[in-house]
């Protein structure tokens, strides 16, 4: 046995799981009114649109969400936030702690990302807004009947589907470690040595759950994250190589092939080219 490769391994996994203990008791509130890349988180999130709309990407799926509707983020879902300009959304996230009665009666089951019934998506945006005013002022107490007051809306309000939560716990894992090491090599190698994974294992689990190859996706977190700091008004100075290299790509004739085969046009238009 490679000891070393074995502790690195033991390592590995300690430091996921206090990333994710440390989360199971959360409570909290966020905006989403600005775009969010490829994210996947440990809690169950519920956005309420008060104006505007968002496009969502969930699990390979897309949806639109406007004003008055509700948008459910399963734990450990992969997704994706654009919201049109002007859009004011609001997040209410749930911890372990405050979901896990929920998970615990509905075994394989999780809930829809859009709620059909009109009133259950009124009261549970009500909820979401209620939580946005008080939540620094509720304890543990008021945190917990607060959740199970939205819970209770949307197993009322909402169909349910089945999942595999530990599954998305593993690829979640990865997808994360790609978004934070995308200025890095990433390889089927590097991933599997970084989880204690054969590389064809690590290519099975993109292709069943993500969809696509790692190079392809790999590719893909990085161009999103270019094309967002193409847009920044703080980058007009900064040429596109030199974004392109923040982002991870090697080449710059790599990243206008990607640019161009995920959004359909050149980069060129969005900062000037000083390379």
């Amino acid at each position: 046995m490679n000891l070393e490769f074995s502790k690195g391994r033991l390592e590995t996994r300690r430091r996921i799981a206090g990333e994710i203990a440390s989360e199971y008791d959360y409570f909290g509130v966020r905006n989403e009114n600005e775009p969010v890349y490829v994210r996947t988180e440990p809690y169950t999130e519920i956005i309420a649109v008060t104006s505007g709309s968002l496009q969502l990407n969930v699990a390979g799926e897309d949806y639109v969400v406007n004003a008055n509707e509700v948008a459910i983020i399963n734990s450990f879902a992969i997704h994706t936030i654009i919201p049109k300009e002007g859009t004011n959304a609001v997040g209410v996230l749930l911890g372990g702690e405050y979901i896990s009665d929920f998970y615990r009666k509905s075994g394989e089951y999780e809930f829809d990302v859009l709620i059909k019934d009109a009133e259950i998506r009124k009261k549970v945006c009500n909820y979401v807004l209620y939580v946005q005013e008080v939540v620094d002022e509720l304890n543990y107490y008021e945190k917990k009947a607060t959740a199970n007051l939205l819970i209770g809306s949307l197993v009322r309000g909402c169909e349910l589907h089945k999942t595999e939560r530990m599954a998305n716990a593993k690829v979640s894992a990865m997808i994360r470690y790609i978004y934070d090491n995308s200025e890095q090599t990433i390889s089927l190698n590097t991933l599997a040595e970084e989880f204690g994974y054969v590389p064809m294992t690590v290519s099975h689990i993109f292709s069943k759950y993500v969809g696509k190859d790692l190079r392809r996706f790999t590719n893909e977190i990085r161009i999103r994250k270019a094309a967002f700091l193409l847009q920044d008004e703080k980058n007009r100075h900064r040429s596109i190589a030199d974004i392109a290299r923040k982002c991870g790509f090697k080449s710059i004739a790599t990243f206008h092939r990607v640019y161009k085969e995920y959004f359909g046009t050149s980069p060129r238009g969005e900062v000037t080219d000083k390379n």
